[in-house]
């Protein structure tokens, strides 16, 4: 809770340092009715309906990205595979990774849209907000992601560039989107997890906090492994025997299933968070409907 004094309406307690969700020690109120406006509930009906709709995107592309992220190993080892024994074709990149891609850029896309309502500030707050704010790093972060992640498609797919500068350029352009994504959705989940406070579920709040520190290194580490996996080393450096190639490749690429374990079950474990995010953003709004029509 805020350093602000915030006094129980019951008996005028002091409820500073106390969690949202529980009760007053001196009355046994419940301090989520002394927070007034900080209660989601409180908010404005148009912008907690915003809020549910956010939350259904996210929700929907979170699912896209888990059937990319599953299936990404699975590919990159019949790649190690194909490579150890030396019958590895540059062209299979050219048509498996741009449909990943897409797949991949379709669900980032409705992250982003999600996101984009979810982290739409509060008419009811004021004050300067700070250019490095969860929301607008939840924003700029997904937003950048989506630029790379359409540039690199583009690079790949355009035949005209030979075909060292294509890879390289794809290589870099997958790195930057390694970073700006796993910005935007810690950012993202810190800033859902600032909206559970306000609910009030305190509980909720803290396993989304959890779940963005575990992807905050976990997502990084699994997707720079599947970038290099994915990545053509032969044509970077020549001198490499083939067989040397595929044993880097299997290399990152058992280090990319093994985080990825952890990624795709982090991820499920958010995605089972998002219906209680999505039932209290409706109830929320269904309050603040009734409040404004009964007055």
């Amino acid at each position: 809770m805020s350093d602000d004094a915030i006094f129980c309406v019951g008996c005028g307690y002091d409820l500073r340092s106390l969690p949202v969700d529980g009760p007053c020690p001196e009355c046994g109120r419940a301090i989520a009715e002394s927070l007034g406006g900080r209660r989601l509930a409180a908010a404005d009906a148009r912008w907690l309906a915003r809020l549910a709709i956010g939350q259904s995107m996210v929700d929907r592309g979170l699912h896209l990205a888990l059937i990319s992220f599953g299936v990404m190993p699975l590919i990159a080892i019949g790649f190690g595979v194909l490579l150890f024994y030396g019958s590895f074709i540059a062209a299979t990149v050219e048509i498996i990774f741009p449909v990943l891609l897409v797949v991949l850029l379709i669900g980032t896309g409705l992250v982003w849209f999600g996101a984009m309502l979810v982290t739409a500030p509060d008419p009811s707050e004021s004050g300067e907000e700070p250019p490095h704010s969860a929301r607008r790093l939840a924003r700029w972060g997904l937003a950048a992601s989506i630029v790379c992640c359409l540039l690199a498609f583009l690079v790949t797919t355009l035949s005209v560039l030979p075909v060292t500068p294509r890879f390289f350029a794809r290589f870099v352009l997958q790195l930057l989107a390694v970073v700006s994504v796993t910005v935007g959705i810690t950012a993202l989940l810190n800033c859902l997890a600032a909206r559970g406070s306000r609910i009030p579920d305190h509980e909720l709040a803290r396993r989304t906090r959890r779940i963005a520190r575990i992807l905050c290194w976990a997502l990084p580490a699994f997707l720079i492994a599947m970038v290099i996996a994915f990545s053509p080393l032969q044509l970077f450096v020549q001198s490499l025997a083939i067989r040397t190639v595929g044993l880097i490749h299997g290399i990152f690429t058992l280090a990319g299933v093994a985080v990825g374990c952890i990624v795709l079950f982090t991820l499920a474990r958010f995605s089972t968070l998002m219906p209680h995010y999505s039932r209290a953003f409706r109830m929320a709004r269904d309050e603040a409907r009734q409040r404004h029509s009964g007055t």
